[in-house]
């Protein structure tokens, strides 16, 4: 994979990605139920893809309340398996940006594995780190960071709405600390620290 830690950020593509599961723990068997990716690359069209996904098992009553997404909205839905290498496409040699990106790195990164992929990007961009490490918002949560920099968040939490309002953050991030001599991919990584896995 090649070094792009000198490149400028704002001239890479770029994927945004966010997923919304049936619980918290990948690792306990938890699944996707949606995905939406928003890819952006200089000089091209964006492209962007978003589906349901049937999670072969149920979504907790926990995770309906934060995303309102029921079993039975999910009859009918892809197996993840069946998006796969659509998705695997999109995300070819993008960097990635989620906010909280360890939580859908880890979700990603389990169903691409069930489903014979890898998940290796250039580079991770998690804007979450960075509000966390270069901003003082009261939280840190995508929503209420949006809205303290006048992003619309009225429509709800779902996984497009998501990745557009994750968009606007990092777009405003870059018009706020590119002056600031924050441009390649390496001083993003560093102002934001390392991105570590959950689980």
């Amino acid at each position: 994979m090649p070094d792009i830690r000198h490149l400028p950020l704002a001239a890479l593509p770029l994927v945004v990605v966010d997923v919304e599961t049936t619980g918290l723990n990948p690792r306990q068997g938890d699944r996707v139920v949606e995905v939406a990716l928003l890819r952006s690359q200089p000089g091209s069209d964006t492209q962007s893809f978003e589906s349901l996904v049937h999670p072969a098992r149920l979504v907790s009553a926990g995770a309906f309340a934060v995303n309102g997404i029921s079993n039975e909205m999910l009859q009918g839905a892809p197996a993840f398996g069946e998006i796969a290498a659509g998705l695997a496409t999109l995300l070819d040699g993008a960097v990635l940006v989620a906010h909280n990106a360890p939580f859908d790195l880890d979700f990603l990164t389990a169903e691409f594995a069930r489903s014979g992929h890898s998940l290796s990007p250039p580079a991770i961009i998690d804007t979450c780190a960075i509000a966390r490490n270069r901003y003082h918002f009261r939280s840190n949560r995508l929503e209420d960071v949006a809205r303290h920099l006048g992003i619309d968040t009225s429509r709800g939490h779902r996984a497009m709405r998501d990745v557009w309002t994750t968009w606007q953050v990092l777009v405003h991030f870059m018009e706020d600390l590119s002056p600031q001599g924050i441009i390649t991919v390496g001083h993003w990584q560093a102002l934001q620290g390392p991105v570590r896995r959950r689980w």
